[in-house]
């Protein structure tokens, strides 16, 4: 269901008239634009993941031979995780905005996981 409508919110817009095959990376990033704008990073990061398994189909079955959407990542802005220094409140790795659940603004650091990205 969410993904359907992610689909229908995002990326039939603009690729609806497009067969999978005419589809190239920068169709792909041109659908991201709006959403980093509106810095749902989060959304952007989700919609690129059914985009990708789309492109995963579609290799399947032979309608194209490469990924096009394999090289959008890097282009988009990464979802930076907050964690919570509150203990009573439990540790809220997982959340991209602690400060909605505990409300404490003074006790969130933004952390990262694995190697930074290198632009």
């Amino acid at each position: 269901m969410m993904v359907l409508m992610r689909l229908e919110s995002y990326v039939f817009q603009k690729l609806s008239t497009q067969s999978i095959a005419a589809v190239r990376a920068q169709n792909i990033l041109a659908l991201f634009k709006p959403i980093q704008e509106q810095e749902k990073y989060e959304t952007a990061s989700r919609v690129l993941m059914v985009c990708r398994q789309v492109c995963c189909h579609a290799i399947a079955t032979r309608r194209i031979t490469h990924d096009p959407s394999a090289s959008v990542r890097p282009a988009l802005t990464p979802v930076t995780p907050f964690r919570c220094r509150d203990r009573s409140q439990g540790d809220r790795t997982a959340l991209t905005d602690a400060r909605r659940v505990c409300g404490n603004v003074g006790c969130h650091e933004r952390v990262t996981f694995g190697t930074p990205r290198v632009r």
